[in-house]
């Protein structure tokens, strides 16, 4: 009988690490952040929709990991203007429409510390916007209407 039990009990902790190891590989063990890709590039994002989220923004942040974004989510079409004030980091401000293409890209927004600050707007509309380090547009090639893809939880 204790050939048996070494036996099952050997199968078992070898299904048990093949079961792990699925799971984590095909996303469930994983984190699956939303994602916002281009080419052959993807960022993480943090996602603005309709709230407080989305009037604050990246302000305050001192730091925006490479790779990384914010996501802002519009009920509607519109041409939706972005300020700096409060945003310790330069950033790259992309118009996106509803079809997710490229309508408009802002490079290298500056902070601004003032109490008057230049709004930024997109000549065509927008469904959203990215916000992701200032150069990264640039970096990866993007241009007005490349095609997006959103992956979003």
């Amino acid at each position: 009988m204790g050939n048996f039990y070494r036996y099952y009990f050997s199968r078992l902790k070898n299904l048990t690490v093949i079961l792990g190891l699925s799971l984590y590989l095909g996303g469930c063990g994983a984190s699956q952040a939303n994602r916002v890709c281009f080419k052959t590039k993807c960022f993480q994002v943090e996602l603005a929709a309709p709230s407080e989220t989305q009037t604050q923004g990246l302000m305050f942040r001192e730091h925006l990991p490479p790779n990384e974004g914010m996501l802002f989510l519009f009920a509607k079409e519109a041409r939706y203007g972005f300020w700096m004030k409060n945003t310790y980091i330069p950033l790259d401000i992309i118009w996106i429409d509803q079809n997710k293409k490229v309508v408009f890209i802002k490079e290298n927004a500056r902070p601004c510390q003032q109490d008057d600050c230049l709004i930024m707007r997109p000549p065509a509309k927008a469904r959203y916007a990215l916000e992701v380090n200032a150069g990264a547009a640039k970096d990866t090639g993007l241009d007005i209407g490349d095609q997006l893809e959103f992956f979003i939880k």
